[in-house]
């Protein structure tokens, strides 16, 4: 056997490899570049557009920042320079401008404090008077294109190079484009960012680049960032329990669960460094920097209601003030709660009939929920779970947390786009979850002008981007609007074209699956299958389909009665869909899309009746099983999933636990039977059968007659030579296409390899496992493979041209 020489790369060999990746990820496609002009100049149009107060917060941010020293960044009333900025508030803005301003201009952590310091340099440059503590509501033409162009820039540099590497990186690079692409151009960051005006795009920038350094498996990096992000906005703490809980199980812990206490050690001092960098320089004032961060004073609700838990509260409470004293209830009515959720300002909510709710409450509501989503996290930590719980968690958060502004819905708009395309379930919620998180934030753009384009945009990209992901998701079960609840996990398919409805007997219905599946479209099948075609009803035939003849699928009828019950229910439901979807912002100017669901509805009824009085009903099977017979001189034995096949040859085990069924050994008509069962299997699952029984019985035929595979050398000019070694459990091929390195295989476990007695160049490959046979073989194959030659003229290497068995039949 030849030696075989190794060579040590260069030490600059693989940080040039890593350089090299590093600037692959920022050489843009001709799509990508049309995706980030397009995003810019669409934004670029915006500038002039409406701006909050939003716009003067981040203003004085830029002031404070520039003319104050580092420690008084967030003091207000101790300071001269608080207090003269508080009286010329009250001079000269209006109330509503001085109420939400005092209390919100200084929320920030200290990273994003700095990173205002850092744009008020810039802006000192572009306009001195921008950053002048006493130019209250200044909003020069310079000072408004600055100020938009920061958010455009910083987005695109943060949240445009995060979704870039999660495109290079993807195994699906074109799926995932339009998914990152429906994010950059999201109308939620266009509304919220450059609209209203804040500095949403960039912050999700940095998380989503920690959640690609963690699926990428660099921890220590993920872990930084998502430190860091919580030190510019500390609202992304909603999500540092899936953060927590993950890097300590797949980090701290290795895979077979031994706990590793260096990296748990470099991990915290990670993280510890990050916060200490951020609040070093603010250690004897943290209780005021505690106080600016969060505010519980300001109340359960935002100003304007986020689409909550707490809003149906508040609503409900509002009803019964209203309307309670009519049915005769005996409330006792709180006079401080009569204006306090329905006045427009920041403020404590105090209900007038409910008892209150305090940030306790919230808080143990949200922990406990979110405790649920972390242990199924740390029972399986992987990058998929994670996002799971990543998206549920700002969900949980957004739903029952403390004050929740409406743009929240970003926290988990945001990690939900990425499992759009998991599956069909994923991609509902994905449409549902959008759907009514934009529309949520429409009331955020009052004024007539921008009407139009938050309509218009919204209604584009809700086109655009669903329809591109639905082509690349897999629909396994029935599309929306088009399914019945059933039960708790799922729907029972009505299929009109499979089998025959006639009245007079009846149908035993499956509650777990119910729903409706037409000719050709809305149903189970994947969007590659073709329909078939309808067969003719039994009337016609005067004979039963073919499916009531088979006792094995113990088909029954269900009569008319039953099928209208089953319509009204699923007209029911769809109306109840885009009700609930039409009724989140109570605005007349939305009444359109409740005129959508209606529209929705008479479709549904004429193409209903436009369908033939029989139908075909297609039930989900409560249990198939198959089973064929063990042949004499075998044994079959079965514990746990695991099949041990003993025989004349020897003996073979496989572990088949990853397949959900039932394997059991019966006797029948005097003969061992192995039967396989599968219960409420969908239509994957049932296939496993067929699967199972054939692995079994190619045990079956190993261990009796073994199986052989004959390889035949293909030459032109040079002759390939195979050397068979270590007593037939590996071969030596030399002198393949005249190279002179020697390729060693190895056989697997139970293979020996032999050379024919009767054919030249021809080898035998021959055991017991037809899996371990046909592997040895493919792994001959592929080590003589035609590379850099035209293979029309270079056919060398070694083919399979025989498989049989080693014990022939007679």
């Amino acid at each position: 056997m030849a030696a075989q020489s190794t060579t040590r790369p260069h030490p600059s060999a693989s940080s040039s490899k890593s350089r090299s990746r590093w600037a692959s990820l920022f050489l843009l496609s001709s799509a990508e570049k049309d995706i980030f002009v397009l995003s810019s100049f669409i934004k670029l149009l915006l500038i002039p557009s409406y701006r909050s107060t939003d716009f003067e917060v981040h203003r004085n941010w830029l002031a404070i920042t520039h003319q104050l020293p580092l420690l008084q960044w967030y003091y207000d009333n101790t300071s001269e320079w608080s207090e003269r900025l508080q009286s010329i508030y009250v001079k000269l803005v209006s109330l509503t401008l001085v109420c939400y301003p005092l209390l919100a201009f200084r929320d920030y952590p200290p990273f994003f404090a700095h990173f205002e310091h850092f744009l008020s340099n810039l802006a000192y440059v572009v306009d001195p008077a921008m950053v002048q503590l006493a130019n209250l509501g200044y909003a020069s033409p310079l000072t408004i294109i600055f100020q938009r162009l920061s958010v455009i820039v910083t987005e695109s540099m943060v949240l445009g190079t995060s979704l870039l590497a999660y495109v290079r990186t993807s195994k699906d690079p074109e799926t995932q484009l339009v998914l990152c692409a429906s994010l950059l151009m999201h109308p939620a960051f266009l509304i919220v960012d450059h609209i209203h005006f804040q500095y949403n795009g960039f912050m999700f920038g940095i998380l989503i680049w920690s959640m690609w350094f963690i699926k990428e498996g660099n921890h220590l990096a993920g872990a930084a960032l998502f430190a860091v992000l919580l030190n510019f906005k500390h609202i992304y703490i909603y999500l540092a329990p899936p953060y927590f809980v993950y890097l300590l199980r797949s980090y701290c812990f290795s895979s077979n669960r031994a706990f590793l206490p260096r990296n748990l050690i470099k991990l915290g001092s990670i993280v510890v460094f990050v916060f200490f960098v951020s609040l070093g320089p603010f250690l004897r004032d943290l209780p005021q920097l505690g106080k600016r961060l969060f505010p519980f004073t300001r109340g359960l609700n935002h100003a304007y209601w986020a689409g909550n838990v707490w809003a149906l509260v508040t609503f409900f409470d509002r009803t019964l003030l209203k309307f309670g004293h009519l049915v005769g209830l005996k409330l006792q009515v709180d006079l401080k709660g009569v204006s306090s959720s329905t006045r427009g300002f920041v403020g404590d909510t105090v209900f007038a009939v409910l008892p209150d709710v305090k940030p306790i409450h919230c808080f143990v509501i949200t922990v406990a929920l979110q405790f649920l989503f972390s242990l199924k996290l740390w029972r399986s930590p992987t990058y998929k779970t994670f996002v799971w719980a990543l998206t549920l968690s700002g969900f949980t958060s957004f739903l029952f947390g403390w004050h929740v502004h409406e743009k929240a819905v970003l926290l988990f708009l945001t990690p939900l786009t990425f499992l759009a395309t998991e599956n069909y379930a994923f991609f509902r919620v994905f449409v549902i979850a959008s759907a009514s998180g934009i529309v949520s934030l429409f009331p955020l753009l009052f004024t007539p002008s921008e009407t139009p384009i938050k309509l218009i945009y919204s209604a584009l990209w809700f086109l655009i981007t669903f329809a591109a992901v639905s082509r690349v998701v897999y629909r396994d079960q029935p599309a929306p609007f088009s399914r019945l609840k059933g039960g708790v996990d799922g729907v029972l398919t009505v299929d009109a074209d499979e089998c025959v409805l006639r009245s007079g007997s009846r149908l035993e219905l499956d509650p777990v699956n119910l729903g409706w599946d037409t000719d050709g479209g809305w149903g189970g099948r994947s969007p590659h299958e073709t329909s078939p075609s309808p067969p003719i009803p039994s009337e016609i035939q005067n004979e039963p389909p073919a499916e009531m003849k088979d006792s094995e699928q113990q088909r029954k009828l269900m009569d008319l009665e039953d099928l209208r019950l089953v319509t009204a229910a699923q007209w029911a439901y769809d109306f109840y869909s885009y009700i609930k979807l039409a009724g989140l912002p109570a605005r007349r100017s939305l009444g359109w899309v409740r005129n959508l669901g209606l529209f929705h509805l008479v479709l549904s009824s004429f193409s209903l009746h436009l369908r033939p009085l029989v139908f075909l009903v297609k039930m989900k099977d409560i249990v198939k099983s198959q089973d064929f017979v063990i042949p004499e001189g075998v044994t079959v034995a079965i514990k746990s999933r695991i099949v041990k096949v003993s025989g004349p040859r020897g003996e073979l085990t496989k572990n088949i636990r990853h397949v959900n069924m039932d394997i059991q050994l019966t006797k029948k008509a005097g003969s061992n039977v192995v039967s396989l069962a599968v219960w409420h299997g969908a239509r994957k699952h049932l296939a496993c059968l067929r699967t199972v029984r054939s692995l079994i019985e190619n045990m079956i035929t190993g261990v009796t007659k073994g199986f052989l595979y004959k390889m035949r050398a293909v030459y032109a000019h040079f002759p390939i030579n195979c050397i068979i070694g270590e007593g037939g459990r590996s071969v030596s091929i030399r002198n393949f296409l005249g190279e002179k390195i020697v390729r060693e295989i190895p056989m697997l476990e139970g293979v020996t390899i032999s050379e024919s007695k009767v054919q030249k160049d021809e080898i035998i490959i021959e055991g017991n496992d037809i899996q371990n046979v046909s592997q040895s073989c493919a792994t001959i194959h592929g080590a003589c493979l035609v590379k850099n030659k035209d293979i029309r003229k270079f056919l060398d290497g070694l083919y399979v041209s025989e498989k049989t068995t080693v014990v022939q039949d007679e």
